[in-house]
C-alpha cells in the first residue's frame, strides 16, 4: 500500500525529494497569478510532512485550514491553526468534510496516486464557485528508466490529457510542464533514492540484478522527472 512506502521514507523525504520541493515553490509562484492572499476556507491533500502547508500557511492569510494525509505525521501537528484530517482520498465523498466549501484546494505530489477524473470531480463539488485549484503532480515520462526496466510504474497522464479532463469543469489559469534529470553514481543508488522518497511503485517488489546491470548500461544511471502544475478556477 502506497500509504507504507511514504511512511517508511519519512525521515528521509526531506532530503531525497528535491523535485517535489521545487514543484512546491513552482505552485507557490502560479498561486500569486490569483493577486490574492486571503483565502478564507483552505484544503490541502496529500500533504504529507508538511512542506507545502509550511509555504501557504506562512504566506497567506485564512480563517480555515484544513489538512488531509493517510498518515499522521507528526510534523504536522507543529501547525496549531491547522486542523488535521487522516483519510484515505479515494474515500473523500464518504467523508464529513466532503460536505465543507472551500476557497482554495491545493495539493503537491500526490494527485498521480488518485483516480483522475473521481478526484477532480469531488474537488469541484468541494469548491466555491470561482475558487481556485492548486494543484502539482507528475506527467507520463515520469521515471520512465525505472519502467522501462523493471516494467512497474504508475498510470501517469499526459499534460495534454490533464488538460482535457480539467477543462471539463475549471478554466485553466496556467499549467507549467518541466522536465528534470538526477544523475546518480551507481543504479543502486536510483533505487535506493526512490525507496528513500517513497515515490515508487516498487515497495513489494524484489530488486533483480539484471535489472541493475541493464539500467548502468541503457540510462547511465540518470532518472527523469517529468512534472506538471497548475492553477485552475472553477467556473458554475
Amino acid at each position: 500500500m502506497y500509504a507504507s512506502r511514504f511512511l517508511k521514507a519519512q525521515h528521509t523525504y526531506e532530503d531525497n525529494a528535491p523535485i517535489q520541493i521545487k514543484m512546491r515553490w513552482q505552485l507557490w509562484n502560479l498561486l500569486q497569478q490569483t493577486k490574492q492572499n486571503y483565502f478564507p476556507a483552505i484544503f490541502e491533500f496529500g500533504c504529507g510532512q508538511g512542506g507545502l502547508t509550511e509555504i501557504l500557511s506562512k504566506n497567506l492569510s485564512f480563517s480555515k485550514y484544513i489538512c488531509n494525509d493517510i498518515h499522521n505525521y507528526a510534523m504536522l501537528h507543529q501547525y496549531p491553526n491547522i486542523e488535521i484530517k487522516i483519510f484515505d482520498m479515494n474515500l473523500i465523498d464518504k467523508q464529513d468534510i466532503f460536505h465543507t466549501r472551500f476557497d482554495l484546494i491545493a495539493s503537491n505530489a500526490c494527485l498521480q496516486w488518485l483516480d483522475f477524473d473521481f478526484t477532480l470531480h469531488a474537488l469541484h463539488t468541494m469548491l466555491h464557485d470561482n475558487a481556485f485549484l492548486l494543484l502539482g503532480t507528475f506527467g507520463e515520462k515520469n521515471l520512465q528508466e525505472v519502467r522501462a526496466i523493471t516494467g512497474y510504474g504508475l498510470p501517469y497522464l499526459t499534460k495534454q490529457q490533464i488538460q482535457d479532463t480539467m477543462q471539463t469543469k475549471f478554466t485553466i489559469i496556467n499549467i507549467e510542464e518541466n522536465f528534470f534529470t538526477l544523475h546518480f553514481k551507481t543504479s543502486i543508488e536510483v533505487f535506493r533514492h526512490l525507496q528513500k522518497s517513497g515515490v515508487n511503485s516498487l515497495s513489494s517488489v524484489y530488486l533483480k540484478k539484471s535489472w541493475l546491470q541493464d539500467y548502468e548500461l541503457r540510462f547511465h544511471n540518470k532518472l527523469t522527472y517529468h512534472t506538471v502544475c497548475f492553477l485552475a478556477k472553477k467556473y458554475k
